[in-house]
């Protein structure tokens, strides 16, 4: 249904592989994928993790659907920042999230947390954007160690990560997020949303809209002199 929409012919997409895309060939023969890699694979040589630039923004797209892989997502991160050393945000996707606050899928975010928390300190990612919660959560700024820093928006040079984790675009499986002191944000929409990034030189704006009547739920700016 979702490739049936005419209008998504017109648009570039970036799609991230997820636990319903695995166990067969159809998110390979649907995608074509630009600088993709061999490292990250898990159902054949077409899905692996994949980069791509936008003006001063490095943007890398993992496929963490196997769990014996983050030792190949770290070289393909190495790989791509050697490759464009010049770009001055760094923001990674991954369809698995190490910090969400729905309950069912809290212990897999802690299993995965460390590998996210080393990359993260070691390539200087501004942000990374994940999905299969169900419910938004946008953290504080995340260092190597686990430890938070609070900045107000915008936040100017702010050390640390910053992890968004999206709710629901489509209307379905609207979860109640519980408590994490990591998020800054963490609520439950009964309604679909849509999250849009939005980069310029010297800033990177994270805008969450109700996407049925295009009001704002949730804004945050990080500025980089």
């Amino acid at each position: 249904a979702f490739l049936n929409q005419g209008v998504l012919y017109s648009l570039s997409l970036a799609p991230v592989k997820g636990n319903h895309d695995v166990g067969g060939p159809q998110y390979s023969e649907h995608f074509t994928l630009p600088n993709q890699s061999s490292l990250g694979t898990c159902d054949d040589d077409g899905d692996g993790d994949y980069w791509f630039t936008r003006g001063n923004a490095l943007f890398l797209v993992l496929n963490t659907m196997d769990a014996s892989k983050w030792g190949e997502h770290k070289e393909f991160i190495a790989s791509a920042v050697e490759a464009n050393p010049d770009t001055k945000w760094r923001i990674v996707f991954s369809h698995f999230s190490p910090y969400n606050a729905y309950e069912s899928y809290v212990e897999n975010a802690r299993n995965i947390r460390p590998y996210f928390l080393e990359f993260a300190a070691a390539y200087d990612i501004d942000l990374v954007m994940c999905g299969h919660d169900h419910a938004y959560v946008r953290t504080h700024f995340i260092k190597e160690d686990g430890s938070f820093q609070e900045y107000e928006s915008p936040a100017d040079n702010p050390e640390g990560t910053m992890y968004v984790t999206l709710s629901s675009s489509s209307g379905s499986l609207y979860r109640r997020p519980g408590s994490q002191d990591e998020a800054a944000v963490s609520k439950k929409r009964d309604t679909p949303e849509v999250t849009g990034v939005q980069v310029s030189p010297d800033s990177l704006k994270i805008s969450t809209y109700n996407a049925e009547t295009w009001e704002m739920t949730d804004e945050y700016e990080i500025r980089k002199k």
